[in-house]
């Protein structure tokens, strides 16, 4: 989950990020400032194969 905290001169992005686990709980928490682009941008998702863990 991504969320906009604050905009930032540059072309920079304040973000909150959070992840959840398959139960819904959340398991990571943090703050991101990353540098959005100049042109708004669309990119087709791949379908991706399926994974397991453990």
């Amino acid at each position: 989950e991504l969320e906009v905290l604050e905009k930032l001169p540059k072309n920079r992005v304040r973000m909150a990020t959070r992840v959840f686990n398959q139960a819904g709980k959340q398991v990571v928490d943090g703050e991101a400032e990353i540098m959005a682009p100049e042109e708004k941008l669309s990119v087709e998702l791949a379908e991706l194969p399926p994974i397991s863990i453990g």
